[in-house]
């Protein structure tokens, strides 16, 4: 699979415009959602790769989005960003079925290797 679409979930603007200006540099089609709840809306509109998101969000958290990612069996890879990292935490979302769990701030170059590795991954086991 070719990764090319990435929702980006970030309750702070500058944080979620930086983010998304990084990917389309690099040849992505970013989508930006404020929180859960707009994402829901986009996720029914758009075909999306990887999903981007924070873990600390109002109205709807990436907790909750993720939950709701996986009931309704929506197959973008799904990476958590959270400036609140534990180890419960971790443990939780990543038993809800996270591919990755990342501390912020994040580097930028991080993420485009983790969407290297997402679509070397996926082409292995096509």
């Amino acid at each position: 699979m070719k990764v090319k679409n990435i929702l980006v979930v970030e309750d702070e603007p500058d944080t979620r415009w930086g983010i998304c200006h990084y990917l389309k540099k690099e040849g992505f089609l970013a989508f930006e959602a404020e929180n859960g709840l707009v994402a829901k809306e986009i996720l029914q509109k758009e075909k999306i790769d990887v999903i981007l998101s924070d873990l600390k969000m109002p109205k709807m958290d990436g907790a909750e989005l993720l939950k709701y990612c996986k009931e309704n069996n929506i197959s973008a890879t799904f990476i958590m960003m959270t400036a609140y990292g534990d180890c419960q935490s971790y443990c939780d979302i990543m038993s809800l079925g996270a591919y990755e769990y990342m501390n912020k701030p994040v580097l930028l170059e991080e993420i485009i290797n983790l969407l290297k590795k997402i679509e070397r991954e996926d082409n292995e086991r096509d």
